[in-house]
């Protein structure tokens, strides 16, 4: 964290530890973050990535948006009815949605916006949905939100940091392959990115007329 805010970082986002998922109760959680928040330069996000097997509970992230080190979180995962009690919470605590799939409705009951792999491949296709969302404009967030989402998949849930390198390639950006362990995507997951792509820009271009 320190690294972090001496290079110019405004906050930092700390996942829960993981190893001992067994362990990591409520309690330990909180004690967990409220160190971390304590030793920080700069203000935390908490990052709930169920993923991991260790979710963030209601309680534990309603205890922790009262400490005046934690900005907020980031939610990844398309359970739209969790992240409503988090962004339920109010006052100064901001809710990021983390799964591009769902960042329409996430805005739609209270997210704040998102940090999304795609917006790495579709960066400002994903500032116009949230745009548009936030104004009121559903019809057209939606319709964006159906476009964005065949491609968002392919780079997050289906062929994760691989797939989301080789979609910066087509796009010409410096994605490159993964590092080990991971694995290069073989072929037939490379058309099918380079497939999705093409479908979007298509879709895209026929809105734009």
């Amino acid at each position: 964290m320190a690294e972090a805010a001496a290079i110019g970082a405004d906050v930092v986002l700390v996942r829960p530890p993981s190893y001992f998922k067994n362990q990591m109760t409520n309690e330990a959680l909180v004690a967990h973050f409220r160190l971390v928040a304590d030793a920080s330069p700069v203000p935390i996000l908490l990052y709930n990535l169920p993923a991991t097997g260790v979710t963030l509970t209601l309680p534990v992230v309603s205890a922790m948006a009262q400490h005046p080190n934690v900005a907020g979180m980031k939610e990844t995962s398309p359970e739209l009815e969790r992240l409503g009690q988090f962004t339920a919470i109010g006052g100064r605590f901001q809710v990021l949605s983390g799964w591009a799939p769902v960042i329409y409705p996430a805005i739609a009951i209270g997210a704040a916006g998102g940090i999304l792999a795609v917006a790495n491949v579709l960066p400002d296709e994903c500032v116009t949905l949230y745009r548009l969302a936030s104004e009121g404009r559903h019809n057209e967030a939606l319709a964006l939100q159906r476009t964005i989402t065949p491609l968002a998949r392919l780079v997050s849930s289906v062929h994760g940091i691989a797939g989301l390198k080789h979609a910066l390639d087509l796009t010409g950006y410096a994605g490159g392959e993964p590092r080990s362990p991971l694995r290069p995507l073989a072929d037939a997951p490379r058309q099918e990115i380079a497939q999705a792509l093409a479908a979007f820009r298509q879709t895209a271009h026929v809105a734009a007329q």
